[in-house]
């Protein structure tokens, strides 16, 4: 992301949080790609997909906060995989998803979920 991209997010970022735009250490937050399995996967997808997927999300700068089942549900939530990766800003998290690297792994699942990119509520 270049200089202009980054002060232009900065700005966008504290117009939002105007209580915080004071603080001279704010940044931009981070963002996280959020991944709730809708059915699962079989053992087979999976463990073809997994360990290659996480190397490839750890090498584009994610880093694997929460994964697994739930412990309990509520509401609508459903009994199924989830999965939080943290990056440094919605950009890096989104190019890590898009990247080349990552979609030549991604067929190999063979289920859709529901994926989907936060951000985080405090500033890098």
């Amino acid at each position: 992301m270049d200089k202009t991209a980054i002060c232009s997010k900065k700005l966008i970022w504290a117009s939002n949080y105007p209580d915080r735009a004071n603080r001279k250490d704010f940044g931009v937050p981070k963002g996280y790609l959020v991944v709730c399995y809708t059915g699962p996967a079989s053992e087979e997808n999976l463990a073809a997909y997994a360990t290659d997927a996480r190397r490839a999300m750890e090498a584009l700068g994610g880093r694997f906060i929460a994964r697994g089942l739930p412990v309990k549900t509520f509401e609508a939530g459903k009994y199924e995989r989830s999965i939080v990766i943290e990056f440094e800003s919605t950009d890096a998290a989104i190019r890590a998803y898009e990247h080349p690297s990552y979609q030549a792994i991604l067929p190999r699942l063979g289920v859709m979920r529901d994926m989907r990119v936060i951000e985080g509520d405090e500033p890098t």
